[in-house]
């Protein structure tokens, strides 16, 4: 396991668009990470998302539309059922292991090797005046 290196806000509001930091209201970035998702104590599902980025704050910013659409469709067609209620986004990965997974070529050990953990995760709440953090 790696140092934790990102704080992880999982964005539930489909209509918001994180396009302002919610924690210091710096203008965000789009860029893509390779996430490490836990879906239950044997399932692992890594995703490589585009997510807005606080440079400032160093925080990712991921739609759970998004992960909820891309581990539905793939657990669909495995015939797993998802409930998109029961996951936990652990941190990213470096993108060799990312592809070496998804190739087959990379074992369970090896993803947690190389997983970068959350430094911390936020939730943020909107209030009628603005976001409010916990």
């Amino acid at each position: 396991m790696q140092k934790p290196k990102y704080n992880f806000f999982l964005n539930k509001y489909s209509f918001y668009g994180a396009t302002k930091c919610t924690s210091c209201d710096t203008k965000t970035n789009v860029r893509k990470f390779p996430l490490f998702i836990s879906l239950d104590k044997n399932n692992i599902y890594t995703l490589n998302l585009s997510c807005k980025f606080c440079t400032r704050c160093n925080l990712i910013i991921a739609k759970k539309d998004n992960i909820d659409k891309y581990i539905s469709i793939e657990l669909e067609q495995k015939g797993i059922a998802f409930d998109p209620d029961n996951y936990f986004v652990m941190g990213t990965i470096d993108s060799k292991t990312f592809w070496r997974h998804n190739k087959g070529n990379a074992s369970s050990d090896e993803l947690f090797d190389n997983l970068t953990p959350f430094k911390k995760v936020l939730d943020f709440e909107i209030r009628q005046a603005g976001w409010y953090k916990d």
